[in-house]
């Protein structure tokens, strides 16, 4: 079975009622102890997201949330980077949210419906 037509929804849904999200990912850190420096290379992409506050079942989820500054994002990554990842950063208003958990629907494999994550700022 392919779900081709329901990403393909949820994408438009997500356009529709949402924002371009901006996601940067950080890859390859590499240290030099002699100038005691890191240098890393940086990926961006957008995605269609939504983010609302989370909901009293997120703490069943991620565990408490009480002190923390949480939005829940619902993406359609597909064609951005890829899946989003934990630490990964989302450009969005409130400040840059930096991911802490993931969870994407991919049924069949064949590539993510829609992802949801939650990010603190």
């Amino acid at each position: 079975m392919s779900y081709a037509a329901i990403t393909a929804n949820a994408r438009a849904l997500l356009t529709r009622k949402g924002a371009d999200a901006t996601i940067t990912r950080k890859t390859g850190e590499v240290y030099n102890p002699i100038t005691q420096t890191a240098t890393s290379s940086t990926s961006t992409g957008t995605t269609p997201a939504v983010a609302l506050p989370p909901g009293k079942s997120a703490e069943y989820e991620v565990g408490s949330l009480v002190g923390r500054t949480v939005l829940e994002f619902w993406m359609s990554t597909a064609g951005a980077l890829g899946e989003v990842q934990p630490g990964d950063e989302i450009t969005w208003p409130g400040g840059p949210w930096k991911v802490f958990w993931v969870q994407t629907y991919d049924p069949d494999g064949a590539g993510p419906i829609v992802t949801k994550a939650y990010a603190e700022s």
